[in-house]
């Protein structure tokens, strides 16, 4: 599942509701790149009260940590390919309704795609009607 799953959904079904008006949707799905988000300044650590959140905010704030200007995507190409994307000849007809920046992104939508996909053969015998 995406992080932002929530807000993608939002997205693209703004982008389906507002297609017959002639209004285009993208939605920016970014895989991780090199900024100052998780510097020292912004990436705080703050203890948990509850004990059984400890473990994985620990985990997560190691990892998130540990990346720090490790992320594979350069910004400046993420940005280039989101104006490509909008001003090309493709802009004036369809265009997709997200775009997915790097080898990150690609690979949590394609993760996405293939639990979905399994999921009717996993569960036709639990309440399909046939």
């Amino acid at each position: 599942m995406r992080p932002i799953a929530a807000w993608g959904a939002a997205v693209e079904s703004l982008g389906v509701e507002s297609k017959p008006l002639g209004i285009k949707t993208l939605l920016i799905e970014p895989g991780c790149f090199r900024t100052g988000f998780v510097d020292e300044k912004n990436a705080v650590y703050v203890n948990s009260q509850i004990d059984d959140r400890k473990p994985p905010v620990d985990r997560e704030f190691a990892r998130f940590k540990g990346a720090y200007h490790k992320q594979p995507g350069d910004r400046a190409e993420g940005v280039a390919r989101i104006i490509e994307m909008v001003m090309s000849d493709a802009a004036e007809g369809e265009i997709p309704i997200s775009l997915a920046l790097g080898e990150a992104a690609l690979g949590g939508i394609r993760n996405k795609c293939t639990s979905t996909l399994e999921l009717p053969d996993k569960w036709a015998g639990h309440g399909s009607i046939r």
